[in-house]
């Protein structure tokens, strides 16, 4: 399957009947460029998915050089936007150099500048673009980038522009395309090359494979990769490894759309993990997925595997070589059996040791539960000094400051949701939340 990205301007080619009547010199080059080196970009995009993705990228970029053409530098700037960031912002300014007035170049150098924190040039491009285009949600983009100069009444003007009610969806993938990283297939090579160093382990590789995320709602299983990262983990380990086993075995079940209990159960028995009796998984990353697996099909009840496991969890967590993954599922099973004694005290090792933002933000929540958590509360300073612009905590200081909230703080929590967007109804990130601060911010500034 392919991760390359779907772009902003395929986009446009779909809506040919619009745009082409608009700009079709543009439309008409970028379509002959596209369909002349056809056979180059896929041999290109065959050697990304060969492991071979800086190589790729690089040869894109050597060719896009020699090419000296703005339609050729915008087919490859798009391709590289989620593979090669810096590359693509390079070549994306080199076309809107040549072409500033072409509406599709104006949106894709303003992305490649907002996403880099370049908030004046971003803020110029979608202006552009916008003047072209003044039903688009781009708007929504538009009001982040004033949002971060401080021009709050003209951001709020721009998200109302956006019409979240009718574009939610599309003004949600943009900001997933601006703060949602690079592609899945830059992620994996960049594990990749991080295991070839000593730096990582299969785990993380093949865990990569089993959760190609093409943005922030949707993911797919990466088969070949997996196919290839197994072996290499075969190889590495040997095949008669706990390790490579239980990496096989997850892979076995993952893939399996129609997997039963029985295939669950059969597994963990093959396996003698999560059983009575039985082992936990070598790697806590991995046992983690066995675990949601066991409960999900009622093999296991989490009560019981904290009287099973809960003891090596707990010296895997705090050994000297630490496991910061152990110590999540230990709260996270406490946390399933109300024990919020035991929640709070591993939280606060987890906070003050590995400094994860999972462990703050679960602290954070059982000091505000318990009424105790205030805006001088050090560890809730500690947080945000850390992480100054996740939503969560954000949640948690508008809540504690209620009615005394200031205009700075609905921004910073503006600023917070754009780059992470928070849930608000059911499991997926959405909107909604950002949608409520925008009114909110409206109200403090009359």
């Amino acid at each position: 399957m392919s991760t390359f990205r779907f772009t902003t301007f395929v986009l446009y080619l779909c809506l040919v009947s619009v745009r082409a009547e608009e700009k079709p010199d543009f439309i008409a080059e970028v379509k002959k460029t596209i369909e002349t080196n056809n056979l180059y970009f896929q041999q290109q995009h065959n050697l990304a998915l060969s492991d071979k993705l800086f190589e790729a990228n690089a040869e894109l970029v050597k060719r896009a050089d020699a090419e000296k053409s703005p339609y050729f530098d915008f087919v490859v700037a798009n391709k590289l936007y989620g593979m090669d960031p810096d590359a693509a912002y390079r070549l994306q300014q080199r076309v809107f150099k040549v072409l500033p007035a072409v509406p599709e170049v104006d949106l894709e150098w303003a992305m490649n500048c907002h996403r880099r924190g370049e908030f004046e040039s971003a803020i110029s491009a979608y202006g552009l673009y916008l003047k072209a285009n003044p039903e688009d949600p781009a708007w929504a983009l538009l009001a982040d980038c004033l949002m971060r100069v401080r021009k709050y009444n003209e951001a709020i003007v721009a998200w109302k522009n956006a019409k979240h009610v009718r574009n939610h969806v599309a003004i949600e993938q943009m900001i997933c395309s601006i703060y949602g990283g690079v592609d899945p297939l830059r992620k994996r090579a960049d594990i990749l090359q991080a295991l070839e160093k000593g730096e990582t382990t299969h785990e993380v590789l093949v865990l990569q494979d089993l959760n190609m995320e093409n943005d922030w709602w949707n993911s797919h299983i990466y088969i070949e990769g997996l196919e290839r990262d197994l072996a290499r983990a075969a190889q590495a380990l040997g095949k008669e490894s706990r390790r490579y086993r239980e990496m096989a075995a997850l892979a076995a079940l993952a893939q399996n759309e129609k997997v039963t209990d029985k295939d669950i159960l059969d597994q963990h028995i093959s396996l003698h993990v999560l059983v009575a009796g039985g082992d936990f998984p070598v790697n806590s990353s991995i046992a983690e997925q066995f675990i949601r697996m066991a409960v999900d099909h009622k093999m296991v009840a989490m009560d019981e595997l904290i009287k099973r496991y809960g003891h090596e969890l707990e010296v895997r967590a705090t050994s000297k070589e630490g496991d910061v993954e152990a110590l999540n599922i230990l709260c996270v099973l406490h946390s399933s059996a109300e024990n919020w004694k035991d929640v709070k005290k591993f939280d606060r090792y987890g906070w003050d040791r590995y400094k994860d933002i999972r462990f703050a933000r679960s602290y954070l929540a059982e000091l505000l539960r318990a009424k105790e958590l205030t805006l001088e509360t050090p560890d809730l300073k500690k947080a945000f000094d850390r992480f100054p612009e996740d939503a969560i905590l954000w949640i948690y200081r508008l809540h504690v400051l209620g009615d005394q909230v200031l205009v700075a703080d609905i921004a910073g929590a503006i600023h917070a949701e754009f780059r992470h967007l928070s849930v608000s109804t059911g499991t997926l990130k959405d909107s909604n939340k950002l949608n409520a601060l925008f009114a909110q911010l409206e109200n403090r500034l009359k």
